[in-house]
């Protein structure tokens, strides 16, 4: 008996020291070759584009969730947990991501929109199977002109810690905006702040596409995509929204054009669950914690539908009708833009944990 425990008790010690071993591997392997994009990066430019001369336009935004998110999909880390998977999925089986990448496809193909603002469009990663999403779309979207940005680069995210053999592993993920109209410029612009070392290997590299379109009169229409921080605490968005209204302004102050739109990660000021509670089976949760009414500046206005959520919960798949929903992706538009309609797309978050948001808005 002693010498089983004895055997026991040397398995034990040896797991507890190569857990630490993996981890240091990890941190070393991944701060050598740590993604350090610049502040800003030009990804896309054109001088000849012609001037936009259509002055009432559609929108369509989607957080695609690197179609492994879908109404039949978990994932641990929105159980609180990094450690463990905890029973919920790392990433679902290669068949169902195959399949929400058809069906995300399949449903931005019947878009009419003049601009698709995408977020966690997966090129290269373990989680989905290392299929290029965004070259897939640009060949299913004809007639569109694509941009992407990386705002997650890692050579391997060593979790859940204590399953290393099925950890999400490589990742390469952005945002991508892809329109009918030329842009003459396209910038990758990082948000300020971010997670200390070493967390802030593993962690994402949060960004905003700024896509500008010549108009009449020499001023320009600035489209921008957006994601913003999650699992944060607030902290980092509040570093994110103060960059963005000091960059929104400054392009308004030009006589820009401004219309964003993407994942905020934030409910809009004001936003009340009521309506939306009729249509749902579970409770709506909020999260108010990154900018107050009126904080862009006066005359800026959000564009929003209170009766569709654009998102839910993953802690458990769909059809078990325990998942929590939320608003959190929406417009907002400078005050020399109406905006005419928003409304969210009820797709069952079938696909992704999001449903789309689409708008069309005129220019002034």
């Amino acid at each position: 008996m002693s010498f089983i425990k004895s055997t026991k008790g040397k398995i034990i010690i040896g797991v507890l020291s190569i857990v630490p071993l993996y981890l240091i591997i990890c941190i070393l392997i991944g701060s050598l070759s740590m993604y350090k994009p610049a502040p800003v990066e030009v990804v896309y430019e054109n001088e000849a584009a012609p001037v936009l001369t259509k002055i009432q336009l559609q929108f369509s935004s989607w957080n695609v969730g690197y179609a492994g998110l879908g109404e039949d999909c978990t994932f641990f880390y929105d159980a609180g947990s990094s450690l463990t998977s905890g029973g919920l999925m790392v990433r679902p089986d290669e068949a169902t991501v195959d399949k929400n990448r058809k069906g995300i496809a399949d449903f931005l193909a019947t878009r009419t929109a003049d601009f698709l603002l995408l977020q966690e469009v997966d090129r290269n990663s373990k989680r989905s199977y290392f299929n290029d999403m965004y070259e897939d779309l640009l060949a299913t979207m004809k007639g569109y002109t694509g941009a992407f940005g990386y705002n997650y680069k890692v050579k391997r995210v060593p979790v859940p810690i204590l399953n290393p053999f099925n950890v999400i592993g490589k990742v390469e993920s952005g945002i991508a905006t892809l329109s009918k109209p030329l842009p003459t410029k396209v910038e990758r612009v990082s948000y300020p702040g971010g997670y200390s070392w070493p967390k802030n290997v593993f962690h994402l590299n949060r960004c905003f596409l700024s896509s500008r379109y010549s108009v009449a009169d020499n001023k320009e229409l600035v489209i921008i995509n957006t994601h913003n921080s999650a699992f944060d605490g607030g902290i980092l968005k509040k570093l994110e929204f103060e960059f963005l209204k000091e960059y929104v302004n400054a392009e308004y102050k030009k006589g820009n054009y401004v219309i964003i739109g993407g994942d905020w990660n934030q409910n809009p000021p004001n936003f009340g669950p009521e309506k939306m509670l009729q249509n749902y089976d579970k409770e709506i949760v909020l999260r108010q914690n990154g900018f107050p009414f009126g904080y862009f500046g006066a005359n800026w206005t959000f564009g929003f539908d209170v009766n569709v959520a654009t998102n839910r919960s993953v802690t458990a798949v769909r059809k078990d009708k325990s998942t929590t929903y939320n608003l959190i992706d929406y417009y907002l538009v400078s005050p020399n833009v109406q905006i005419n309609r928003v409304v969210g797309v009820e797709l069952g978050f079938e696909h992704s944990d999001h449903n789309p948001i689409e708008m069309i808005a005129t220019l002034k």
